[in-house]
């Protein structure tokens, strides 16, 4: 929540050698700036400088994300009933352009810690009192040594989500 912490934390090395910087609600890439772990350019400074009158700003490892991926579903007092999974698209910045329904089994490996995720927070849901349509997102990125890896849940939207369609209910 200041400039001289986060200054020193970028300082840093970074396991991927850059660092995220987000503001905070953010969303589709808006409130972000990725800067190379090291001290920071004196424009960083500045933005720094905005963005913290607005509340904290939170430093992350910046990733390589391959792939955007989100599953919808119900959550019901009978239990949670997951529709679909969708790859997402999404330009430079973050920013969503678009998504479509995608099979499971083009997950591979990645589809049951997926779904086991989306499963996981419609419970929770229910558990607090929410009832309808839900979506998590998730991603697949590169690791520092290259391997895919899988951030199964990185945001919870209880509510409809974008590329909800007839097949997933209204």
């Amino acid at each position: 929540s200041s400039l001289d912490a986060i200054a020193e934390f970028v300082a840093r090395p970074s396991p991927t050698g850059r660092w995220r910087l987000k503001r905070g609600l953010g969303a589709s890439g808006r409130g972000q700036r990725t800067v190379a772990a090291g001290s920071l350019a004196q424009t960083d400074r500045g933005w720094l400088a905005r963005s913290l009158r607005l509340g904290a700003v939170y430093v992350e490892p910046a990733i390589d994300i391959e792939r955007e991926l989100a599953v919808y579903g119900w959550a019901r007092r009978d239990g949670v009933t997951l529709t679909g999974v969708r790859g997402q698209t999404v330009d430079a910045r973050g920013s969503f352009v678009r998504c479509g329904r995608i099979e499971w089994s083009s997950l591979g490996e990645h589809a049951r810690p997926l779904g086991e995720a989306a499963e996981r927070v419609g419970e929770a849901l229910v558990r607090a009192g929410y009832f309808g349509p839900f979506g998590i997102d998730g991603y697949l990125h590169r690791s520092p040594g290259g391997a895919l890896r899988l951030r199964a849940l990185s945001e919870i939207n209880a509510r409809y989500c974008m590329g909800w369609d007839e097949r997933d209910g209204f």
